[in-house]
């Protein structure tokens, strides 16, 4: 049987979105075009169509769950609040798996996240959020083991199109968690630096995930990772803006545990080959205790016991 997060918890309402849609809408539209907006309509994949789109799966962490996208056979990218409970303190990696291509409570592959790195911008501040905030509200996972390219096509880091560009938007929400959901084509209606808005809507649990777009050889690209929305829109940041921050503190995390480790083990006999210490998960961040104003996953719902 395939190691999984518990689940047991009822669905909670989100309470950050209200806070961002404010924000982010007085900084990237004018007075009510925000609420004039045709949405694109969305529709769930059926078996068939979410095989080609088993690299983007459910990020689940016990008391509920978010979205993520392989980039590479290890890695994946979400939205840095789902790293967070409603506290504020960081949620251990161990507790959060990645379903790869989930669908009726079958996936195609489950990892186990061995860590999870959110931008080094990134700052959980409660219901105190600014677009700033939304532009680097991204975090890459570590799986355990590697999936294959070959069976979990992975997508390569594409660029946001300016106003008016076509892009889409695959996620898990809110009474369609059991399969994937597509909206083709969204618009991207207005750029503010790394934070596109979008007439994509976005439900719970649609945190991290992907906007895609389509390169000159046909090939989906990363473009964007949703972490808000506003009435009938959503808010993504650019993947080409953060991924160089996420990749350095994905790299900071790998040698922190093997600096700790050098004091212990002192210096190598004489004549003999220096010891090489064995790759160690790291552990998680001392805990921050913030005023608990909101949910740190404001799109993570819990989904029904399985």
């Amino acid at each position: 049987m395939s190691p999984r997060a518990p689940i047991r918890a009822p669905i909670r309402a989100p309470i950050r979105a209200t806070a961002l849609a404010a924000i982010a809408c007085a900084l990237l539209t004018g007075p009510g075009r925000a609420q004039e907006v045709e949405v694109s309509p969305r529709r769930m994949l059926s078996a068939h169509e979410q095989m080609e789109f088993r690299g983007i799966g459910r990020l689940d962490f016990g008391d509920g769950y978010c979205t993520a996208t392989l980039f590479d056979d290890r890695h994946a990218l979400t939205a840095a609040h789902c790293l967070f409970d409603e506290a504020g303190r960081r949620r251990p990696s161990a507790g959060m798996w990645f379903r790869a291509g989930l669908r009726d409570g079958a996936q195609q592959a489950v990892r186990q996240v061995r860590r999870a790195v959110p931008h080094p911008a990134y700052r959980w501040n409660g219901r105190l959020a600014s677009a700033s905030d939304i532009a680097v509200d991204v975090a890459m996972v570590e799986l355990d083991q590697p999936l294959l390219t070959s069976e979990f096509p992975n997508y390569l880091p594409g660029d946001l199109p300016p106003p008016g560009g076509a892009v889409a938007l695959l996620s898990y929400g809110q009474g369609r968690d059991r399969a994937l959901s597509l909206q083709e084509p969204c618009r991207v209606l207005q750029r503010a630096g790394p934070v596109a808005q979008l007439d994509c809507e976005a439900d719970p649990g649609s945190s991290g995930s992907p906007v895609l777009t389509r390169g000159p050889d046909g090939a989906l690209r990363l473009a964007g990772v949703i972490s808000a929305k506003g009435r009938r829109l959503s808010y993504a940041s650019a993947v080409s803006d953060t991924l160089p921050g996420l990749r350095q503190a994905m790299a900071a995390a790998d040698v922190a545990p093997r600096r700790a480790l050098a004091p212990l083990m002192g210096a190598p006999a004489a004549g003999s080959a220096p010891m090489r210490a064995a790759p160690v998960p790291r552990d998680e961040p001392e805990t921050r205790t913030l005023l608990p104003n909101r949910a740190g996953g404001w799109k993570s719902v819990r989904p029904p016991s399985e």
